[in-house]
């Protein structure tokens, strides 16, 4: 299924994998076997690592199958859920 992302925390950041992007390249893997461990579940253990070590590994993905993000980036992202639309009045 394209496009389709799961996401994984430590409190940080967030990382994003998109198994349809995936070639197995294993970087990630190699990379940092403790965090990225294929046959477990979850696969992706974000407590193993620390952040900047997790981003760095991340960031050898050669397709982008695997991404991350600042958790505070991401809560700037979300629409601010106590905003109200305007209601807009259709006057006959």
């Amino acid at each position: 299924m394209r496009g389709f992302k799961r996401k994984y925390t430590n409190g940080e950041i967030t990382v994003f994998w998109d198994p349809a992007l995936c070639i197995h390249a294993m970087n990630c893997i190699d990379t940092l076997p403790e965090v990225f461990r294929p046959g477990l579940a979850p696969w992706i253990n974000l407590e193993a690592s620390s952040t900047d070590q997790i981003r760095d590994g991340v960031e050898t993905c050669p397709t982008g199958a695997i991404s991350w993000k600042w958790n505070k980036d991401l809560k700037a992202e979300e629409p601010d859920k106590d905003e109200t639309p305007e209601k807009k009045i259709h006057k006959p």
